[in-house]
């Protein structure tokens, strides 16, 4: 009970120290439990509602069949679950503002049940002649109330779909993010579109859904019956069994997130290490006399652990509910952003207790070896005067300018070990700040240098038997533009036993010499002389592990199987996974397989105004000679759709950098305070030769200055390594590559005004107490 009442009347004495580093270690428990509480809502919210729509094992997209062969795909070995729909690619909105629809029908919508798509509002299932529209893609569609979907397929005249309600698709990325309206129709409505009551879809869940070789022998199976039947199969996907589209990106994002706010947590930890390390120094006498009177090292320890103990309860006790309640309205807003629903926002109770327990072990651990240290000293030791404070040769009284701001800077040296843990948690803190900075100027700099390279404005696919130079040349003839290619592409299949990856890629004919677009980082380009040669960019040896530059590849095209071999690596970004082949030996290997021509036409003018004209244009000559083009889309479009993904990313990456300057700020305010108590008879002694209290506010101003200053020089120089690491990791996630690193030179001198904001309001306090403080009083505390 006596060292109860001791350790509250310690803390008591040192409140506003104390104080100080509980909302330091507040600051950064409520980060780490905030971005825990949300990776384990969305993770488990993600799961279940995934889980819940079935998600098929593999999606084949074929020519066009009828519902007899879909019970004969349900007989196939391996097959659980089967279902068939009709997907079809449209486009609404004005001429120079094309928004692309993707349109399906789903053979019987009340018996699905893979990828089930649920009712939001309105009507179930899609009525006669009316649409449903994604819930995300509402607002990419930008109707008016009570305004049709008016759709174009092709060529054909436009047909208006009454929005009869919305349903939740979770199987798709969100419309947002990708820009395309998601539409659901009837059997009718999509013959009715498409001049054919075909199906061109199939959904499979395979018996042992989570086993990948498993689900790629079941779609061999069903392509070869498929191939028996004489139904081509265009492209075939087995996404990763059981996880959403985005699931891996938003885990290893949350990770970052996760890592700065652990960095929070360890600099408060910092904080407690300074706060304690001084009060035990004030201490020693204290110290001495329990040890004189026969308190144990043992006893001793336990007091101050004690000590921890109640700081590190009352900095919990508003930590948790805090970052609970901020973890579920982030996971909330990052499940809008994702398009799902959180159902049920309760933070695992496991996951309370590790954080609580965390928020215990951390500052316990930190201070062990200060607390050892002195309790571990002797009574003579601790009973000697070391801490009298004494004024150097040549300190002033009266004068101010340098001298004072020199005193200041030695002052804050005194103690080096704790001067130099301050210095850092705004030095970490500072560089957390920049490295988000810099890595959101990265991502948007290496996606702006790649358009740039790219040299396009407007891009658009053609599924037609036309030459693409015929295309070229009807593009280039518009007025507005400057220049037009087409090049032609097929989807392939890896045909090698050893190659696991199951799904389709895109080869494609490479013109001339290596585009600006394309970084040559293994083997060569092509060349005029290649005959069955192919370089693979990054995406594509990502997802083919096996191959090195020299190996030979087995390529499955319209049926056929050719080899070709690999003869180099290169880095794009901004695409699929591609090969690039010569034409010659693409147009040879492709003879009666459905080939698509990629156009980019280069505009005259590149304004937003001049663009759009230009897409218009575009559209309607194609459509004078009856060429059908899929997704007319401005790169400048794709780029900001791309720069929209990671702005909310970055964003919150700078807010928990703020916790960890404000955790940094708090602890420079400790620092000034106990420096001011440590340095009080040095004050008075200041006070009574004659210094006036400015002289002495600058004093205290000029320590906390240096401290900042040391800290955000640091930040600058450990922000460098900090980006390029996040923006290694930050762009092999979104991606597929590393990011080129662009630092944010201007937000240098903006967080040096920030740095110098923090720490005047860190001295702030320090400086009245010291400045206000009569000198009997200063004496008196020392």
């Amino acid at each position: 009970m006596r060292v109860a009442r001791k350790t509250v009347a310690d803390l008591w004495a040192a409140r506003g120290r104390a104080g100080l580093v509980v909302l330091a270690m507040t600051t950064g428990l409520a980060a780490v439990v905030c971005v825990a509480a949300t990776n384990a809502i969305l993770a488990r919210e993600m799961r279940r509602g995934f889980a819940a729509i079935t998600p098929a094992s593999a999606i084949l997209r074929t020519a066009s069949f009828d519902t007899s062969l879909l019970a004969a795909v349900r007989r196939v070995p391996g097959v659980a679950l089967a279902d068939a729909g009709r997907t079809l690619v449209a486009r609404t909105g004005a001429d120079g503002d094309p928004r692309t629809v993707l349109l399906y029908a789903a053979a019987d919508w009340r018996r699905q049940r893979v990828n089930r798509v649920r009712a939001q509002t309105g009507a179930w299932p899609p009525p006669p002649g009316a649409v449903l529209l994604e819930r995300a893609a509402v607002r990419v569609a930008a109707l008016g109330t009570g305004a049709p979907l008016v759709v174009r397929v092709g060529t054909r005249a436009p047909v208006p779909l009454a929005v009869a309600g919305t349903v939740h698709d979770f199987s798709q990325a969100p419309a947002w993010q990708e820009g395309v309206v998601y539409g659901y129709v009837d059997a009718g409505t999509m013959a009715r579109l498409a001049d054919t009551t075909g199906l061109n879809e199939l959904r499979i869940v395979a018996d042992r859904p989570a086993d990948p070789s498993r689900i790629r022998d079941v779609a061999t199976r069903i392509a070869a019956l498929l191939a028996e039947r004489g139904v081509r199969v265009r492209d075939v996907q087995i996404p990763t069994p059981g996880a959403h589209p985005h699931q891996g990106q938003m885990d290893a994002l949350l990770g970052i997130q996760q890592a700065f706010a652990a960095v929070a947590l360890l600099l408060a930890g910092a904080l407690v290490v300074v706060l304690l390390g001084a009060m035990l120094v004030q201490h020693r006498p204290q110290i001495g006399a329990m040890k004189a009177v026969g308190a144990s090292r043992r006893a001793i320890a336990g007091m101050y652990a004690l000590w921890i103990l109640v700081l590190a309860g009352c900095a919990e006790s508003v930590a948790l509910p805090l970052g609970v309640t901020a973890g579920r309205a982030y996971a909330r807003f990052i499940a809008e952003m994702l398009n799902f629903d959180v159902t049920d926002a309760r933070v695992p109770a496991p996951l309370l207790a590790a954080l609580v327990l965390a928020g215990v072990a951390l500052p316990l651990l930190v201070s062990v070896v200060p607390i050892v240290r002195a309790a571990s000293i002797t009574t003579r030791e601790a009973l000697s005067d070391v801490a009298i404070a004494r004024v150097t040769p040549g300190t002033p009284t009266r004068a101010g300018g340098p001298r004072l701001v020199a005193l200041g800077v030695a002052n804050a040296m005194r103690v080096r070990g704790r001067f130099a843990l301050v210095a850092g948690t705004v030095a970490l803190g500072a560089a957390m700040c920049l490295a988000a900075l810099d890595l959101g100027r990265s991502f948007q700099g290496t996606v702006a240098v790649t358009v740039a390279s790219l040299g396009y404005d407007v891009a658009f696919a053609v599924s037609e038997a036309r030459s693409p130079e015929e295309i070229a040349a009807l593009v280039h003839a518009l007025p507005g533009v400057a220049s037009a290619d087409a090049v032609p592409r097929v989807r392939a299949l890896a045909a090698d036993a050893r190659d696991a990856q199951p799904n389709a890629f895109t080869v494609q004919a490479a013109m001339g010499r290596t585009p600006t677009s394309l970084v040559v980082q293994g083997g060569r380009w092509l060349s005029d002389a290649d005959g069955r040669d192919v370089v693979a960019n990054h995406a594509w040896l990502h997802d083919h592990p096996g191959y090195t530059v020299g190996d030979s590849i087995g390529l499955r095209i319209g049926g056929d199987s050719t080899r070709w071999r690999l003869v180099g690596e290169v880095r794009e970004v901004m695409a699929g996974a591609t090969l690039y082949a010569p034409r010659a030996a693409l147009d040879a290997a492709t003879a009666g397989a459905a080939r698509t021509t990629i156009v980019r036409v280069v505009a005259a003018r590149h304004d937003s105004a001049a663009v759009r004209a230009l897409m218009a244009a575009i559209g309607r000559t194609l459509d004078a000679r009856g060429i059908v083009a899929r997704g007319i889309v401005s790169l400048r479009d794709t780029e900001r759709h791309r720069v929209d993904h990671v702005l909310v990313i970055t964003r919150f990456l700078v807010a928990l950098s703020g916790a960890c300057i404000v955790v940094g700020g708090l602890g420079l305010g400790t620092l000034l305070s106990v420096g001011v108590l440590e340095r009080s008879r040095e004050l008075g002694v200041l006070r009574a030769l004659g210094a006036s209290r400015a002289h002495l506010v600058v004093l205290v101003v000029a320590e906390g200055a240096w401290v900042a200053l040391v800290g955000w020089a640091c930040g600058v120089v450990l922000s460098v390594p900090a980006a390029a690491l996040l923006a290694r990791a930050f762009g092999r996630t979104m991606l597929g590559t590393p990011l080129d690193l662009h630092l944010s030179a201007g937000s240098v001198p903006a967080l040096a005004a920030v740095t110098a904001v923090v720490a005047l309001l860190a001295s702030a306090l320090p400086a009245w107490r010291a400045a206000t403080l009569p000198p009997r009083a200063l004496l008196a505390a020392a």
